[in-house]
């Protein structure tokens, strides 16, 4: 009986608690608490950020992918294959064409990031003397980046076909550099195929 007295008089000094002194009613504001916490931080980084992916004119985008189909169909019937080799010690990338036309006029690599428009690298290849082409990275890759290389030169108002009588291609492939590769001296190299 005196175990049962106990235990009455701990129910009834509970019981007695103001409502603040208690767990649960603290417990219960927290939660929708916590959640307006994590709304405003997600606002202020959705403000902050910017969206790169998103393109600013997408109609603009849409009736370029049909430029950039004919380009694609053009590599496809000159059979065009590219071997690229990336030295990941100097930075140096070289380009061997297979099937290439006879001219030795600069071609345009560009090295664009998956996820961040800002790290997008565009380089102008130089003919080499041996009949492949040679050109700098500023930096190591690291991520999923989309390869394209082709003869249409960006800083050029005129196309390719009218200058040289050579129609404009393009090769386009993806690839996925790791960490392991950054801290690699071997060559990475990557084959693009028009197929």
């Amino acid at each position: 009986m005196n175990g049962l007295n106990l235990s009455m008089n701990n129910v009834a000094q509970d019981s007695e608690k103001t409502w603040h002194r208690q767990f649960w009613p603290w417990f219960l504001i927290a939660l929708p608490g916590i959640v307006i916490i994590a709304s405003i931080s997600t606002a202020i980084i959705a403000f902050r950020t910017s969206d790169s992916l998103v393109q600013e004119n997408p109609y603009r985008a849409g009736l370029a992918v049909n430029d950039s189909l004919e380009l694609d169909k053009k590599a496809s019937e000159l059979k065009l294959r590219a071997k690229i080799s990336l030295d990941s010690e100097n930075g140096e990338v070289r380009v061997a064409l297979k099937n290439s036309p006879d001219n030795l006029q600069p071609l345009t690599l560009e090295l664009l990031h998956a996820k961040e428009k800002s790290k997008d690298i565009q380089l102008l290849l130089q003919a080499t003397p041996q009949g492949d082409w040679l050109g700098h990275l500023p930096n190591t890759l690291i991520g999923q980046w989309y390869i394209r290389l082709s003869n249409k030169n960006s800083s050029n108002k005129k196309s390719a076909e009218t200058q040289n009588n050579v129609a404009e291609w393009r090769l386009q492939n993806s690839i996925l550099l790791g960490a392991a590769d950054k801290a690699s001296s071997n060559i990475e190299i990557i084959i693009i195929d028009a197929e």
